[in-house]
């Protein structure tokens, strides 16, 4: 990002992550993270962990059972709460060699998360270890909050993530929900973010393809969001900008090889750059608001989410944007690939100092590459394939226009008339 373009003053706020490791493989390394975290604030304690995760991880791959085993060989082996759904909608079995506890599909997420809280306090675990996507990451955070709630401690239960998509739920400190209405609901606490984050590229191998390029695109929102996204640093915005063009790149690849386990260890690298861990609250930006109200409501999967809002809520902004947001969002063509450039002229590494029609023009063929992307990858869908009703539209932009930051760039007729119509 070039000079005449980043802020004289700032903050960057770090989150209570203090590790991270990567590579196929890498998960051998849970249990001595697992003893470090427990040490740190009580040298004392054994290490129970309970591990976090949805029923098709546990019942149709073999990840679980063999963290399982490694933990029970090391002696810290504290349960599995399973079946996660999407919006952490739906859990709960707890499986009959771990803890008995009946399943109710019909329980509302609130109430599963409070009952594997209980769990965790009931067996006395003082790690939990999320394996999975957003959902058993972001309960296993909602838990961490309620314990913590519950102790009256100064202190977070330490929560290790093990993702096996690229939702990157894992580097934020926000968890979200499914509430008693059915509505999207969350906490937030600068401690709630994971102490640690394992990317294993053997463990993503089980991961269907259209669910990690899904996963992949809700990353370009993340990235592609940040670039506008107020308060977003500099150095932020401009890894958001590299992770981008990385995303672009290997999510193609992935589709081509998707047995690659290389590809799909960078895969998981990129999306870690597209949302850098930093303690902040809140959606990132048009698109993912959006994806709030439509995900839990209509059982639509964070991905999709993404697949649908996304390209026509960059081609919004590029008309609403101004200032060093419109130049950072313009600034972020020239990082696209060669094939999704179109026929816009490249800014370079300094959109501002281009005119305000270049730079429009610009940050408007990053929201047709994004689309150009979806296409490539397969993944097109519409709101009307997920049964959204189309009278609900008009409601659905009425809520997120209330729920909007102050000066956020768009109105309820701009969200209806540019987004939700066309992506029906």
């Amino acid at each position: 990002m070039a000079l005449s373009m980043l802020p004289t003053s700032g903050s960057y706020l770090c989150t209570p992550l203090r590790a991270v490791h990567w590579g196929p493989g890498s998960i051998s390394s849970l249990p001595t993270i697992i003893r470090s975290l427990v040490s740190s604030y009580d040298k004392n304690a054994q290490p129970t962990a309970m591990i976090i995760t949805g029923k098709s991880l546990l019942e149709k791959t073999p990840v679980i059972g063999d963290v399982c085993k490694m933990l029970e060989k090391e002696g810290m082996f504290g349960g599995v709460f399973s079946e996660i759904g999407q919006h952490a909608r739906k859990l709960v079995r707890v499986e009959f060699w771990v803890f008995a506890y009946p399943r109710d599909s019909g329980v509302q997420a609130i109430k599963q998360v409070k009952a594997a809280q209980k769990l965790a306090e009931d067996n006395k675990v003082n790690v939990l270890v999320s394996i999975g996507g957003g959902s058993p990451i972001d309960s296993a955070k909602a838990i961490a909050y309620f314990i913590h709630e519950s102790s009256k401690s100064d202190n977070f239960i330490p929560h290790i993530a093990v993702p096996t998509t690229l939702s990157v739920a894992e580097t934020t400190q926000n968890a979200g929900f499914t509430n008693e209405q059915g509505q999207k609901a969350g906490v937030n606490h600068p401690d709630n973010a994971p102490r640690a984050i394992i990317y294993d590229a053997n463990l993503a191998m089980y991961t269907p393809l259209r669910l990690w390029l899904s996963t992949g695109m809700r990353a370009v929102d993340h990235a592609i969001e940040t670039m506008y996204r107020d308060g977003a640093p500099p150095q932020i915005r401009h890894m958001a900008m590299f992770a981008t063009k990385g995303l672009f790149e290997a999510l193609e690849a992935c589709k081509k090889n998707p047995d690659d386990v290389k590809i799909r260890q960078n895969c998981y690298l990129v999306a870690w750059e597209s949302l850098w861990p930093l303690a902040r609250a809140g959606a990132l930006g048009l698109s993912h608001a959006l994806g709030h109200k439509l995900g839990a409501t209509y059982a639509i999967p964070h991905g999709i989410c993404s697949v649908l809002t996304l390209p026509e809520t960059v081609k919004l902004m590029s008309r609403n944007l101004e200032g060093n947001d419109l130049a950072c969002l313009a600034t972020a063509h020239a990082f696209l690939p060669t094939a999704y450039q179109g026929s816009v002229d490249k800014l370079g590494l300094d959109a501002s100092a281009a005119s305000e029609e270049a730079q429009r023009a610009a940050a408007h063929q990053v929201g047709e590459a994004v689309a150009l992307l979806v296409k490539n990858l397969g993944l097109e869908s519409t709101l009307k394939e997920y049964k959204v009703p189309e009278g609900d539209l008009e409601g659905i932009a009425g809520k997120v226009e209330d729920s909007k930051p102050d000066g956020a760039p768009y109105k309820k007729d701009q969200i209806m008339e540019s987004i939700l119509k066309k992506i029906y």
